[in-house]
């Protein structure tokens, strides 16, 4: 099931169904946790916010950083929050 939402989510993506898409990815984290693909799914949903300009994007980047401070997404989301700088 977990592997399934994460490949709907990205066949949502690739389609341009950004919503489709983030619901995937945040089933995903809400039904699971403790997944292996959580840090995945964190990291898709934080791109796909950052790249629709949603206001959700730096607090689904700080998420990131928060729970994986040394996650393979750590650049992305520190670029997301540079980006909120003047």
């Amino acid at each position: 099931v977990q592997n399934a939402l994460i490949d709907d989510a990205m066949a949502s993506k690739r389609q341009g169904q950004t919503t489709a898409a983030l619901d995937s990815l945040e089933a995903l984290i809400q039904r699971y946790p403790q997944s292996p693909l959580r840090e995945t799914a964190e990291a898709e949903r934080m791109r796909l916010l950052a790249s629709t300009h949603s206001e959700r994007a730096p607090e689904a980047a700080r998420a990131y950083l928060a729970r994986y401070p040394k996650g393979f997404a750590t650049a992305d989301a520190t670029s997301i929050l540079q980006a909120l700088q003047p």
